[in-house]
C-alpha cells in the first residue's frame, strides 16, 4: 500500500520546490542590473512582485521570516543598508495579506493597480531611508525608472506565477 502513495509524494515535494526554484530565479533577478539608455542602472522589482503575488494567492507559501532573510540577501549583495529590503518586503507582505480578501476579489487590471500603488510605495519608502541615511537627497530618477520597469514587467511576470500557482497542491 505505501508504493501507492510514494507517487503523489514525489510529485507534491517536485510541485513545492518549483515553487522554491521560482523564488530562487525571482532573488537572482532582483540582484541583477539592466541597463537601458539613459539609465545607468535599472533595477525592477522582481522579488517584490513574488512577495505581493503569494501575499495575495497563497499568503503561507513564502513566511516572514523567509522574506526577512532573502531580503536581507538582496540588501548585502546589492550594498543597500542592511534591512532597507527586509523591512520593505516584509511591510509590503503584512499590507497587503491586510488587503488579501479585497485582493483576491479583483481581476487583473485591479490586482496590477494594487502593484503599481504598492511598488511606488516601497519605492519612495526605500528611496526615503537611503537619502536620510545618507543626509542628501538622492536622485529620485533611477528609483522612477525601476518602479515603472517593475509596473510594466508585472504582468509577465503574474502570467508565470500564475503557471506555478496552479500546479501547487492545494494546501500548500
Amino acid at each position: 500500500m505505501r508504493e501507492r502513495f510514494l507517487p503523489e509524494n514525489i510529485i507534491l515535494l517536485f510541485r513545492l520546490m518549483l515553487a522554491q526554484s521560482v523564488t530562487g530565479f525571482f532573488l537572482i533577478l532582483s540582484l541583477m542590473s539592466f541597463s537601458l539608455p539613459y539609465a545607468s542602472s535599472v533595477r525592477p522589482e522582481f522579488f517584490m512582485m513574488l512577495v505581493y503575488y503569494w501575499a495575495v494567492y497563497r499568503p503561507t507559501l513564502i513566511s516572514p521570516l523567509f522574506v526577512f532573510i532573502l531580503g536581507l540577501i538582496i540588501d548585502i549583495v546589492s550594498g543597500l543598508p542592511i534591512g532597507l529590503n527586509a523591512a520593505a518586503l516584509l511591510l509590503l507582505q503584512w499590507l497587503v495579506q491586510r488587503q488579501r480578501l479585497f485582493l483576491v476579489g479583483q481581476s487583473f487590471i485591479g490586482l496590477w493597480i494594487g502593484f503599481m500603488v504598492a511598488v511606488f510605495g516601497v519605492i519612495i519608502f526605500k528611496w526615503s531611508i537611503v537619502s536620510l541615511l545618507t543626509l542628501s537627497v538622492l536622485p529620485f530618477s533611477s528609483a522612477l525608472l525601476s518602479a515603472l520597469t517593475s509596473i510594466f514587467v508585472f504582468p509577465l511576470v503574474t502570467f508565470l506565477l500564475l503557471g506555478v500557482h496552479k500546479i501547487l497542491p492545494v494546501h500548500a
